[in-house]
């Protein structure tokens, strides 16, 4: 996944979001038509993420039972709906990103300068130390358990 590209797609989901939310905030009524083509960007928009991803998440449809009695206006829960499906996106994609940065983060540390890092306790160094020519850090941890090592120095 390009992280670059999964950014750019998380700001265009929010924006989708946020376009809805103040809409079917600011509106009585959403028609049919404004319903639509939401639903047409949000799925333009999960075939970009499908394919960064390499997923296979469905299409969301419109179908008549969303819509009001008269058919002209688009049912309130139908619309919380969609926004709960872009939070969820949203979420999924945040995570997916910052799972991404992690490995980009790992990738810089040389794997042979820290196999640990007892301070924080994960693996790899979060810090690349500074390269001294002819210097050495041992460290030992104080415990009993360790006791055997340190009576053979």
């Amino acid at each position: 996944m390009n992280f670059n590209d999964m950014q750019a797609l998380s700001f265009e989901i929010k924006n989708l979001h946020d376009k809805v939310e103040i809409y079917s905030k600011n509106k009585d009524y959403v028609y049919t038509d404004v319903y639509k083509s939401w639903i047409v960007e949000y799925n333009h928009l999960l075939d970009k993420y499908n394919a960064l991803a390499n997923l296979n998440i469905t299409h969301m449809s419109f179908n008549t039972h969303d819509l009001s009695s008269t058919q002209k206006t688009v049912r309130n829960t139908t619309i919380e709906f969609f926004l709960n499906n872009l939070s969820n996106l949203i979420r999924k994609l945040e995570s997916d990103i910052e799972a991404n940065r992690l490995k980009m983060a790992e990738k810089k540390i040389a794997p042979h300068q820290m196999r640990k890092c007892f301070k924080l306790d994960i693996s790899g160094c979060p810090i690349n130390p500074q390269y001294q020519r002819n210097k050495i850090f041992i460290a030992m941890p104080f415990s009993a358990e360790y006791l055997d090592n340190v009576s053979s120095i």
